[in-house]
């Protein structure tokens, strides 16, 4: 991706424009997107999960807002973090667990270093993210290490060990 000041003038507009969409999605939204999280479609939380990320990952001050706004103590996390387990062929099937993971480590993608200790103390979240891995697609376990390793677990992420 272009950075800012090297995108043509209508690609600057587009990226405010989707900021600014961004910013009244969390600004006027949130108890539709806390209802939406509380369906019992896995389809409807799957699409808020991903909404909440990509916004997230949008800038670091939509990052921030976020993180100061959002209820991280939702009851549906915990589910979203696990697994359902499937009837007929009695193997462990990802739920919302995909989207669970992409919206917390988003958080953590943007490598704000302010921010991280913050978001990193919502132990509703990330203790979703961290248990299980040993279940997860590959590809799932790559991205959350890696994303520990080159955000967290550096010393400019200003992360006590601790935590």
């Amino acid at each position: 991706m272009e950075s800012m000041d090297q995108m043509t003038p209508g690609g600057l507009l587009l990226v405010r424009l989707l900021i600014s969409f961004a910013r009244l999605i969390v600004e006027e939204k949130l108890e539709d997107i806390y209802r939406e999280l509380n369906s019992k479609e896995g389809k409807r939380q799957k699409a808020v999960l991903l909404l909440m990320a990509s916004i997230v990952r949008r800038s670091s001050s939509l990052t921030s807002e976020v993180a100061k706004s959002f209820n991280f103590e939702f009851p549906i996390f915990p589910k979203s973090a696990g697994y359902k387990l499937k009837q007929a062929e009695k193997k462990r099937k990802h739920s919302t667990r995909k989207s669970f993971i992409g919206f917390a480590m988003s958080f953590l993608e943007v490598g704000k270093p302010g921010l991280l200790r913050r978001i990193l103390q919502q132990k509703e979240m990330h203790s979703g993210v961290l248990h299980g891995p040993g279940n997860d697609d590959d590809e799932i376990v790559v991205y959350v290490l890696f994303t520990l390793k080159d955000r967290v677990l550096i010393p400019e992420s200003l992360a006590p060990p601790g935590l």
